[in-house]
């Protein structure tokens, strides 16, 4: 019969023996490709930022980063999907303050709990959106007053796209509704890319897009900006007026993307994922974001989990006042 000593012995060895083992795969991550998840259609900001950032990662980690596009339900699919995956490392979330933050407080119900079933790595970048209408649109609308006058005098009839219910792009106009006192008709989509293609072909009437969606498109002449939803101008299109500016007082209206884990992650993967990608953010990535209209953020896990509980309670706190039906 084994002695209690000798099982008591034998326990701690295997005990030691698989920290080990666990200890050598964290150290050797990533052995094998990992997957990085994102819950939009090809061709939106968020799928140009996860492969950017994907590509980064690839070249300083040396195993490959591929971006699958698990779109639909306003990033709810992809976040379910990550939410659910084993914790090692190899299966990644690139989302955005919409799967992440704002779904909270817009869907009645969630599959997943952000906090709870996430472990922030970080947050890349903040981004205005920018509201836009077709250049050959037949509607008499050349700037922010002449939409709210057009708009209250046809309730329901001028439409707009965005990303999903729920997603960002939503919430934004459901800010301007509530403090211009004027009805849009939402056509939500799978991804802010196909809602831009439908404004330039006069499917719907006007946008609040990502600005790295739209910028080219308004540089182009295909879409005139009427406004940006964030405090100050963008310095890409330093012409464009703010919502402030424009005439819409007390409008300010920023989304964000960022990378997350599986809750449970090891923590050395979490942080030597979040050094690669910072680094990347002082240098080619970060200029490449800021080229696009972006705001490069970075900084610790710890910092992206608190703005993450920060966006909770500034998303909701908006949905509540706006009267937004939940999903």
């Amino acid at each position: 019969m084994i002695s209690v000593k000798k099982r008591a012995l034998g326990m701690l060895a295997a005990c030691v023996f698989a920290a080990g083992v666990t200890h050598a795969q964290e150290g050797a991550y990533p052995s094998r490709t990992v997957n990085v998840i994102l819950g939009y259609s090809p061709g939106g900001s968020g799928d140009t930022i996860a492969r950017l950032v994907s590509d980064e990662l690839s070249a300083a980690l040396g195993q490959s980063f591929v971006v699958q596009n698990r779109a639909g339900a306003a990033g709810i699919i992809a976040a379910e999907y990550v939410a659910k995956s084993p914790a090692d490392g190899y299966t990644l979330l690139s989302g955005s303050s919409t799967e992440l933050a704002v779904n909270v407080s817009a869907y009645k119900k969630l599959p997943y709990d952000p906090v709870k079933n996430f472990t922030p790595i970080i947050q890349y970048s903040v981004q205005p959106n920018v509201l836009m209408v077709s250049s050959n649109s037949k509607l008499p609308i050349n700037s922010v007053k002449e939409l709210i006058a057009y708009a209250k005098a046809h309730p329901g009839k001028v439409s707009y796209g965005s990303a999903g219910n729920g997603s960002t792009q939503h919430i934004s106009v459901e800010m301007l509704e509530m403090l211009t006192g004027i009805e849009l008709l939402h056509v939500p989509y799978k991804g802010g890319a196909n809602a831009i293609t439908d404004l330039i072909g006069g499917q719907i009437d006007i946008n609040l897009s990502p600005l790295p969606e739209a910028v080219e498109h308004v540089r182009s002449g295909r879409l005139k900006a009427l406004a940006v939803s964030s405090a100050k101008r963008s310095p890409l299109l330093p012409d464009v007026p703010t919502m402030e500016e424009a005439g819409v007082k007390g409008y300010e209206f920023t989304g964000w993307h960022g990378l997350v884990a599986p809750a449970g992650t090891p923590k050395p993967i979490i942080e030597k994922i979040n050094k690669v990608i910072n680094q990347a953010l002082q240098g080619k990535l970060g200029e490449r974001l800021t080229s696009v209209g972006l705001t490069v953020t970075g900084g610790t896990p710890e910092q992206a989990q608190q703005r993450l509980r920060d966006s909770i309670k500034l998303y909701g706190e908006l949905i509540k006042a706006s009267g937004m039906a939940l999903m």
